[in-house]
């Protein structure tokens, strides 16, 4: 699948207090003026909007309605946070149609974001390529964002550790140590992000679930942690309760490669829009 992959950095001149889970803030302040931006209503509730009026914020923040069973992804994902300082970093993907909206994003970023209960305003340092690591924009020049095929690693029989970086916060709330659970989360993940581009698995996911149950688990080291996020549009603050640590597995990956892979960009449970479930993969 192609995407965009961007290294954004922005900095702040007044000290500003942020929240711990900065995933939240940057989507937050990202969408507030990608609607300030777009949308003929100035409103977050895309849903209402008539089908004939389109725009990035209606592309990026439309979520499926949360009874609708719909596997759709909001085509973008922020995540790979740093803060050092008044000096932020970010990572962003775009992929399906997000990639249409780059040029939006770049002017909202580049009028800055504000974050934090002072509502400090962080200013675009530079946009950099992720997979070449060149400026799209250094601090004074622009140039066109490169499209780039999203590179799948092929994983082999053996040992697999799964470091759950940030956490991964399920539907039931639950502990998943087997790799069924965790193959089931990543062919999810996966599908729904693949849909956003207009492809489709070619594996037969039934067949695929029955050569997860062979797979062992080895070891587990998941803590349980609570994150709180603030929603401006249901005006409410949120918990949400989820694990991060290790899981060790042994048996033979080979067949859950693409949709394994895709996850360590893209990470797997809920909110990973916003750079929750985020995964590291080593093997042997």
């Amino acid at each position: 699948m192609k995407c965009y992959g961007f290294e954004i950095n922005m900095t702040c001149g007044a000290k500003s207090r942020l929240p711990d889970w900065m995933g939240s803030a940057v989507r937050g302040a990202l969408g507030t003026e990608l609607i300030r931006l777009c949308c003929i209503n100035k409103s977050p509730d895309c849903g209402n909007c008539p089908p004939m009026f389109g725009c990035s914020a209606k592309t990026l923040l439309l979520t499926a309605p949360p009874d609708s069973g719909e596997l759709r992804a909001n085509p973008y994902v922020i995540r790979g946070f740093s803060l050092e300082g008044g000096e932020l970093t970010f990572e962003l993907f775009l992929f399906g149609e997000g990639m249409s909206c780059a040029r939006d994003v770049f002017k909202v970023l580049a009028g800055g974001l504000r974050l934090g209960a002072a509502r400090a305003l962080f200013s675009l340092g530079y946009i950099k390529d992720l997979f070449t690591d060149e400026y799209v924009f250094d601090g004074c020049m622009w140039t066109g964002p490169c499209e780039h095929e999203l590179p799948v690693r092929s994983f082999s029989p053996g040992r697999l550790t799964v470091d759950v970086v940030t956490p991964w916060v399920s539907r039931d709330r639950e502990k998943h140590t087997s790799f069924d659970r965790f193959a089931r989360a990543c062919v999810r993940r996966a599908t729904s992000v693949l849909g956003c581009c207009g492809q489709v698995p070619s594996a037969d996911i039934r067949e695929l679930f029955e050569k997860a149950t062979a797979v062992r688990t080895l070891s587990e080291s998941l803590t349980p942690v609570t994150v709180s996020r603030y929603s401006s549009r249901t005006d409410r603050k949120m918990s949400l309760e989820g694990y991060i640590g290790s899981i060790e597995f042994e048996g033979d990956f080979s067949p859950f490669s693409e949709y394994i892979s895709l996850c360590e960009y893209f990470g797997i449970g809920k909110m990973c829009v916003m750079g929750l479930g985020q995964i590291e993969v080593r093997e042997g």
